[in-house]
């Protein structure tokens, strides 16, 4: 087998920063692959693709620890093409008010060689596409908060591993930060915001812990828990992350305005959503719904372009806080 062969492969291993890989490990790897050589010829590779391409090493300690820095290129084997460039472009575009800079940073040599490849020539169509573009949010935009990169990066391998983290947490309530075992059962993005479903300690109970909100974390060797039946879609789509007031759906009625309740025929509450026309100005809609605070808070922004109809607990609800709201702004 070629040197050639070798070194591509020895690139692959190599991660970038801030994970590292030991020699030892490489030499490991590469053996597996059927290279019959010594760690000291793995060695020399390292050397001479260091000068090629660019990779650093760790020498504080022996085996020595190889990376490729956080903004060194891509290798890009075969060269990326235009339309995967501008694929690139647009994410980097739209997602920057998305996700925290430390899971962009990940893609950042990607944006950089994707830019490369477009160029800003004049005549180049798929260079100006993204002038032609744009997206916006349908509710309040928020700055993404900051994670700590380490932090995303161990919290990935532990769910990769199925292994118990340690880590150092600040409760939202509270000024004290905290220490937790952590079992990892899943990565649910909401909006700017990333929370990590878990379990703690012994505990069955499932959290969610906001990955901003974490002082360190550290990778344990024990594995994690395994919570019986625990499947995070149907988690979500029963409304763990819309703040579950119970566990049973509302049959809920409400009496539209057209013109403010009109995106409704297209994009339905529910899959059984029904909708009757009353008149030009109205329209009664039904649809079973999680019983969730979003639901509340969604129906709140609509004002008095919405009357809750049934139940008949919603709609006291409704006026309790209508009520409560005028009595502020007396």
């Amino acid at each position: 087998m070629s040197s050639a062969a070798r070194q591509l492969l020895l690139l692959r291993y190599i991660p970038r920063e801030p994970r590292r890989i030991d020699t030892t490990m490489l030499y490991s790897k590469i053996q597996s692959e059927g290279y019959q050589v010594t760690e000291r010829t793995i060695q020399r590779d390292l050397d001479e693709l260091s000068l090629t391409f660019g990779l650093s090493s760790d020498e504080t300690s022996k085996p020595y620890r190889w990376y490729f820095p956080r903004n060194s290129a891509v290798i890009d084997i075969p060269g990326m093409s235009p339309q995967i460039a501008l694929t690139f472009i647009l994410v980097q575009k739209f997602a920057k008010n998305s996700f925290p800079n430390s899971v962009l940073e990940n893609l950042a040599p990607y944006f950089l060689q994707a830019e490369k490849a477009l160029g800003d020539e004049s005549d180049n169509k798929l260079a100006q596409w993204p002038s032609k573009v744009e997206a916006i949010s349908d509710g309040m935009t928020f700055q993404p908060p900051h994670i700590e990169p380490e932090v995303l990066e161990l919290v990935y391998e532990g769910l990769l591993n199925d292994k118990c983290l340690e880590g150092v947490y600040n409760p939202r309530v509270g000024t004290t930060a905290k220490h937790y075992q952590i079992h990892p059962l899943g990565l649910v993005y909401r909006g700017s915001v990333i929370y990590l479903v878990c379990t703690l300690r012994d505990y069955q109970d499932i959290v969610q812990l906001a990955l901003h909100r974490f002082e360190s974390v550290e990778l344990s060797d024990t594995d994690r828990n395994v919570l019986k039946d625990f499947d995070l879609n149907k988690y979500v789509e029963k409304g763990g992350f819309g703040i579950l007031n119970t566990d049973e759906n509302i049959s809920f009625v409400g009496r539209f305005q057209t013109y403010k309740g009109k995106h409704l025929f297209e994009t339905p509450l529910s899959t059984n959503q029904q909708i009757e026309i009353e008149s030009e100005e109205s329209f009664i809609l039904s649809a079973s719904v999680p019983n969730t605070q979003h639901f509340f808070w969604w129906l709140m922004s609509f004002g008095e372009k919405v009357e809750v109809i049934g139940p008949e607990w919603l709609r006291d609800k409704i006026v309790d806080t209508a009520r409560s709201m005028v009595e502020l702004y007396k």
